[in-house]
């Protein structure tokens, strides 16, 4: 199965975390739930509170990222603050 790269930004800071899944949808998905290994709970600034809303960005979809393969991005807010999550796919 391959691997998911997260490089989230948020507040200032970048936080890099991995999961393996099928797919970048399931992997975000284990990720934002706290399963799998890396969770955003590593993301210092991100508490349990913001479980829903990274759920909810990872259910609306990735915008592909134009001329680039393998890679998505998803944006969200959490109280009114604008985070993004990038996805790179790395096969094993």
């Amino acid at each position: 199965m391959p691997l998911f790269t997260f490089i989230v930004d948020f507040e200032g800071g970048t936080y890099v975390s991995q999961v393996i899944g099928s797919t970048h949808f399931e992997a975000a998905s284990m990720w934002a739930r706290g399963q799998g290994g890396s969770t955003f709970h590593e993301v210092a600034a991100f508490s349990k509170a913001a479980e829903p809303e990274l759920i909810d960005a990872i259910e609306r979809g990735p915008t592909p990222l134009a001329g680039l393969r393998h890679v998505w991005c998803y944006e969200g807010l959490l109280d009114d603050r604008l985070f993004l999550i990038n996805c790179v796919q790395t096969e094993q």
